[in-house]
Parts: structure tokens; C-alpha cells; sequence
């Protein structure tokens, strides 16, 4: 008898919601200050999460919400993978510059990190179709399993399959990742703020299948 796979990744579904509203801090604020202070765990950036989830649970033509879970527990997310699909001469930050943030938030560093993925985005990908990673963490406590590759891999899968490149402007404990799965690095930006913290920007080709 073949056993399953101790992990899976698909889509999300409204059952991953009560988990996925708590992704980001399980997943950066045990490691991650910045992250911390853009995205605090309050009741408002709960529902902010849930929101923004939701919508793109609701909109798979154009957004890819990828979770991993354990087969005994398929409704709780250990990791999430967000990919925005933009248009050619589409602007904007994705779920930045469509969801405003909450009173919770930092604005000054929200509004910093949304002008820096537009301007990063529009700069490398402008006049062709291509898919952005918004959103991409696992679990500080399931960390060294493999979730995140499984994501990261199934997310270059999806984009192969559509004939998209793919743009991530990724924090520096994350960077490392992704060189393995074809990304290359265009630059590196050092955000406003007390706590220097780095932005890298690397873009991957699509790759004909098969290959």
C-alpha cells in the first residue's frame, strides 16, 4: 500500500482561512522585526488577511493562493504561496496598492514597501504579462521540512504551464531560496527605516515544459 505524501500543496480553499489569518506572524515574527512591524497581529490585520485571502480565493483566473498542509490536517496552512497575475502595462504593488491598511499598520513602511514593488515591478517586467510572488512564508515551527520548496516549486510549475515570467522582491533571509529554482537577481534595495532592512529583486524566465 502506498503511503501518502506527508505534505501537500493546492490551492486554498475558504477552509484555510482561520489558519492563513495567522500565517504571517507564525511564519516572520519569530525571526523577522520588520515584518513585525509592517504586519502586527492584531484582530484588524486578522481580518485585513482574511480579506485579502478571500478575494483571491475568489479570483483563481488571475491569482494563485497556494497553501501546504498535513494530510491529517488538511484545513490548518503550515505554509502560503501568493502569485498575482498583472498585464502588460498594469501598475501597482498587487494586494498592496488594492487593500488599504489598517490603523494597525506602520503606513510609513506599508507605503514604502508598495512604492518600492511597483516601481521594482514596473521597472523589470513592464510590456509583457508576468506573475508576482506577493506573499511567501511557512510556519517558523515547521521550518527545515521542506514546505517552502514545495511552494516555490509548485508556483515555477504553474508558471511554466501558463508561459509566464515571475517577479519577487524577497527579504534577505528568504534570497537564498530561489537562485536553485532559476531566479536571477536584478538588484538589491535597503528600506527606509530605523532597522535597514533589505529588499532583493530577482526575476525568473519561463521555462518551455520538459525541459
Amino acid at each position: 500500500m502506498t503511503r501518502p505524501p506527508p505534505y501537500t500543496v493546492q490551492p486554498a480553499t475558504s477552509a484555510n482561512l482561520p489558519s492563513l489569518e495567522t500565517i504571517v506572524p507564525r511564519a516572520f515574527h519569530p525571526t523577522n522585526p520588520y515584518i513585525t512591524k509592517l504586519f502586527p497581529d492584531t484582530p484588524n490585520v486578522r481580518s485585513w488577511w482574511t480579506q485579502i485571502f478571500s478575494s483571491k480565493i475568489a479570483s483563481p483566473k488571475s491569482s494563485h493562493l497556494l497553501t501546504v498542509t498535513s494530510p491529517s490536517d488538511p484545513d490548518t496552512s503550515l505554509g502560503v504561496l501568493s502569485m498575482q497575475l498583472f498585464a502588460p502595462t498594469e501598475q501597482g504593488a498587487g494586494f498592496y496598492s488594492t487593500f488599504f491598511p489598517t490603523s494597525d499598520h506602520d503606513a510609513g513602511d506599508y507605503e514604502a514597501v508598495a512604492m518600492n514593488l511597483a516601481a521594482a515591478r514596473e521597472s523589470y517586467m513592464s510590456g509583457k504579462a508576468h506573475l508576482v510572488i506577493e506573499l511567501f512564508g511557512v510556519d517558523h515551527g515547521a521550518k527545515g521540512l521542506g514546505l517552502g520548496k514545495l511552494l516555490l516549486e509548485k508556483a515555477c510549475e504553474i508558471a511554466d504551464v501558463e508561459g509566464l515570467p515571475i517577479f519577487v522582491m524577497a527579504n534577505a533571509s528568504a534570497q537564498g531560496i530561489y537562485p536553485r529554482v532559476g531566479f536571477e537577481l536584478r538588484d538589491v534595495k535597503v528600506m527606509p527605516g530605523e532597522l535597514k532592512y533589505e529588499e532583493y529583486m530577482l526575476v525568473r524566465a519561463a521555462r518551455k515544459l520538459g525541459s
